[in-house]
């Protein structure tokens, strides 16, 4: 919802933004912080046809994706010639230093100060489970392979918050 609202800043008065995720439940909770239309899709698989989108957007949610060539070709597909895909995802530094800090702070200090703030075991266990996916995130530089691969150009990548956020 937060990345639906954002982009109704951006198209303004005259543009649609349209949400997308499989998960009935989240669609469910996106109602209520976003009013423009909904949509059941994976990304792997969008609900559109060819050739619509001026710009697409996914936040904080590749690491989710299956099989990554098989969404950007698909992003490809319902961009408009000339469109935009900006997608902004979890980064873990390589280095063995930058890989500790992040853990450090995504697996225990997040989830501590989530259950100090909350007081919810469950938002908790929500948290801890946020860094096994962050762990497991493919590397800036596949991600980026994989996007030129189906045919977007230029394909770059910039780390926007180290330990924290890569743009694409």
């Amino acid at each position: 919802a937060a990345v639906a609202r954002g982009a109704v800043g951006i198209v303004g008065p005259d543009g649609m933004v349209i949400g997308v995720d499989p998960s009935p439940g989240m669609l469910k909770e996106a109602r209520k912080h976003f009013q423009g239309p909904v949509s059941r899709g994976i990304a792997e698989q969008l609900p559109f046809q060819s050739n619509t989108f001026d710009f697409l957007t996914m936040g904080i949610a590749l690491r989710h994706v299956g099989d990554l060539h098989a969404a950007f070709s698909e992003y490809l597909r319902v961009l408009k010639p000339g469109g935009t895909a900006w997608i902004l995802e979890s980064h873990v530094p390589e280095s063995k230093v930058g890989h500790a800090m992040t853990k450090f702070v995504w697996a225990k200090v997040i989830p501590g100060l989530t259950l100090l703030t909350t007081g919810s075991r469950d938002a908790k266990l929500l948290m801890d489970f946020y860094w096994d996916t962050v762990e497991k995130c493919v590397p800036p530089e596949t991600i980026v392979q994989t996007m030129r691969e189906v045919g977007f150009a230029p394909a770059r990548y910039k780390v926007v918050v180290p330990g924290a956020f890569v743009e694409y």
